[in-house]
């Protein structure tokens, strides 16, 4: 999704086109965002095959025998201030679902290297609505 700044509370529930898949409802775009570009792809999907093609990342190599399978989309999220500059840092919130998950561990990758994880997002709370997990701040 291509969503202009100003207008992003009419495009705030965003979802791939396909039955439970994970949803995300933006809460705070943060200051200064023009535009913002959100992708989702099912981690699972081919085996990986289509995260690779789409996101250029290979998750075969991090699966661990100790992780549980993927609970959500694996979600890339693009913000961009006046003249299309990157915005990499700066207040930024979503609710992300994920039904019947306890403990929710998410990873930021550096947007630069897609193959660098930087770490997992410290700030990832059960947000007030059934199902659902707060990220970002």
């Amino acid at each position: 999704a291509i969503i202009e700044g100003q207008r992003w509370r009419f495009g705030d529930d965003l979802f791939r086109n396909t039955p439970t898949t994970t949803r995300v409802k933006l809460v705070d775009i943060g200051m200064g965002t023009e535009k913002l570009v959100v992708s989702m792809v099912n981690p699972l999907a081919d085996s990986g095959k289509v995260l690779l093609d789409q996101f250029a990342v290979n998750i075969s190599d991090r699966i661990s025998p100790y992780w549980q399978e993927w609970k959500t989309d694996v979600i890339r999220i693009e913000r961009f201030g006046a003249d299309n500059a990157i915005m990499a840092t700066g207040r930024f919130e979503f609710l992300i679902s994920a039904p019947g998950v306890e403990n929710l561990v998410m990873y930021r990758m550096r947007g630069d290297d897609m193959d660098m994880v930087v770490g997992a997002v410290g700030n990832v709370t059960k947000a007030a609505e059934e199902g659902y997990w707060r990220a970002g701040g």
